[in-house]
């Protein structure tokens, strides 16, 4: 972990109210496994004065990239960092997705900006399991909303897109596309995206055994689990804990999850 700044070389427009960002960090670039976060304060003024976690979307060289969508004052104010801007940065943190299984193919399933952590995912298992196939599932309100596709067909990645108004594949839900997929031998999943999209997938794992991990996206003030503000419930036995996703997080097996008892923020 480090406690660095980086350097905005580029903050462009991604697709409605969203921004792929890169910032120079060497070294959190040199370190940064796929499935990691990084928190970022988000302006180089005064405010906002507690940092805010972001998935490391991938690494170019020196650089670290962010995927984020603008939903508050934080995001606001990080939206608005022109290149050159300096912004402290804290990471990498978490634990990283469990890639290097080989599989027939590796299938990412994302919806909206839950796509954010998987350009760097689908880079590294190019690199560790090259012979197998890797799949995109990328769900959105309209095509507009299909975050980064373009980079993922730029990694040679095969790409399924559903979108809620049909602009785009399958009218529907990302995870209407599920059964086809699990219908093939030797699969194995990543997934990140809103509550309600894991319950259905949930519900899908229900007659398969393929593995599926998926990075949540709890409230975080710290990262570093001092404050405990992104517990998350996991299974116990019949019961279930809570443990603090900046720290066992924020990759799990869907299975080890009480996926019912997530916040839907």
């Amino acid at each position: 972990m480090f406690e660095t700044h980086g350097i905005v070389t580029r903050n462009d427009p991604l697709g409605p109210g969203a921004f792929w960002m890169e910032l120079r960090a060497p070294e959190i670039a040199a370190a940064a496994l796929p499935g990691q976060f990084t928190m970022v304060l988000c302006s180089d003024g005064p405010e906002p004065l507690t940092r805010r976690p972001f998935s490391i979307a991938d690494v170019v060289e020196d650089r670290i990239a962010l995927a984020y969508v603008v939903v508050g004052r934080g995001t606001t104010l990080l939206s608005r960092a022109a290149p050159g801007v300096r912004l402290p940065l804290l990471g990498p943190l978490g634990r990283p997705f469990d890639h290097r299984v080989p599989a027939g193919t590796h299938v990412m399933v994302a919806g909206g900006i839950g796509s954010a952590p998987f350009p760097l995912l689908a880079r590294a298992i190019r690199e560790a399991d090259p012979g197998a196939g890797r799949l995109v599932l990328l769900g959105g309100r309209t095509r507009d909303h299909l975050f980064a596709r373009e980079r993922f067909l730029e990694l040679g990645c095969e790409v399924r897109e559903a979108t809620e108004d049909g602009s785009l594949g399958h009218r529907g839900f990302v995870t209407d596309l599920l059964p086809d997929v699990l219908a093939e031998a030797d699969v194995r999943l990543y997934a990140c995206g809103p509550t309600p999209m894991f319950r259905a997938l949930r519900g899908w794992l229900e007659a398969s055994d393929a593995p599926c991990q998926v990075s949540v996206e709890p409230v975080m003030a710290c990262g570093f689990g001092a404050c405990y503000g992104c517990v998350v419930p996991v299974r116990d036995g019949e019961g279930f804990r809570y443990v603090k996703a900046c720290e066992e997080g924020p990759t799990f097996e869907i299975r080890d999850l009480r996926v019912e008892d997530l916040p839907s923020h």
